[in-house]
């Protein structure tokens, strides 16, 4: 039998192993950064460029929030969407807290103060750095109240718990003794709580969801229940307050404040004015230059007064102190007042 060379069949397959390896465009590819080698070419995952995938580019800063409208004192979810690769992450917000924060995704945002604020993400990696922003609008929210010193036993007393504190629409109160006061409270759902002279009582059970904050209480039994806009039911006013509200009434008038001073004297505020029988000069020059503007006013003890339109307060030098930085304070967030009352031992503020 004839042998077949072996010796051909040998260099046969050592010259075709030697063709493939010279065929693979990729044999000797280098791709990094997790590119992979296609006929030669690296190519590159998002984020990366080069003929190796070696170069990495500038990060795209990207991110959305959960919501761009909020009521003050309510918080934003903001979450990163940025691409290309970040390794560092830089947040600022504008009126947020906390006001800055490093990390992918940060915490819960809570916004205090009324107004448009800007959020301003800044993503870095080796490529470079790129910033991306949002608009927050933050606007007024619930009713909510601040009060100093009120009795305990009395006004006081109708505050226990955070959730008690909530939608209130305004408060009037006189103090009749150190432990004792009578008071009218109205809630923005239309319920009140009072604790008054009965034949003021009377008339707000008839009318108690259509109060107006005009609506006013005296610490010697005598009282106006203002309901309706301009409705009114009252005890002891002097005739001369009664002839214009009268007058006011017959016009269409809308009222807003009725309140004594220390001296024992009225003033009123309606939509087309106001009357004033108080000597107290610097309050009735703000009544002068300024009534279209105000939503209420309250007299105090030793000639004090405060006043409120809803961006803005004013008080007499002698005003609590209290009220006075609590009124700055609810100024400078940017929301609103809602209303306010002073009595002898202290005052309640109704914002949003």
């Amino acid at each position: 039998m004839k042998r077949k060379p072996f010796f051909p069949l040998l260099l046969f397959g050592l010259l075709l192993l030697i063709g493939v390896g010279a065929c693979d465009p990729c044999k000797d590819s280098n791709c990094q950064n997790g590119g992979v080698c296609e006929d030669g070419d690296c190519q590159c995952p998002p984020g990366y460029t080069g003929a190796s995938c070696e170069i990495q580019l500038e990060p795209n800063a990207d991110f959305s929030a959960n919501r761009t409208t909020l009521p003050a004192g309510e918080t934003v979810q903001f979450t990163d969407r940025s691409t290309s690769n970040p390794d560092k992450w830089e947040w600022t917000f504008s009126g947020g807290v906390p006001a800055s924060f490093v990390g992918q995704n940060p915490p819960p945002i809570r916004y205090d103060k009324c107004g448009e604020f800007t959020v301003k993400l800044t993503v870095t990696n080796s490529g470079g750095s790129r910033s991306a922003t949002l608009k927050i609008t933050v606007t007024p929210g619930p009713n909510k109240i601040a009060y100093e010193t009120l009795i305990a036993g009395g006004l006081g007393g109708r505050f226990p718990d955070a959730n008690s504190r909530k939608n209130v629409r305004f408060a009037r109160y006189a103090v009749v003794s150190s432990s004792e006061d009578v008071h009218v409270l109205s809630r923005e759902n239309g319920s009140y709580q009072a604790y008054t002279w009965s034949d003021m009582k009377a008339q707000l059970d008839i009318y108690y969801a259509q109060l107006s904050p005009a609506t006013w209480v005296g610490e010697d039994g005598n009282w106006v229940v203002v309901f309706g806009g301009n409705g009114y039911r009252q005890k002891g006013l002097p005739s001369a307050l009664l002839a214009d509200m009268l007058a006011a009434n017959q016009k269409g008038r809308q009222f807003i404040r009725i309140d004594r001073d220390s001296d024992g004297r009225f003033a009123f505020l309606h939509s087309g004015g106001f009357s004033s029988d108080s000597y107290i000069t610097e309050f009735n020059n703000l009544l002068f230059a300024s009534s279209n503007s105000l939503i209420g006013f309250a007299f105090g003890s030793g000639k004090s007064w405060a006043a409120i339109s809803k961006n803005n307060y004013w008080t007499s030098a002698n005003a609590p102190a209290g009220l006075k930085n609590k009124l700055a304070e609810i100024k400078n967030t940017g929301c609103e007042f809602v209303d306010i009352e002073i009595g002898q031992n202290g005052w309640i503020v109704v914002y949003k």
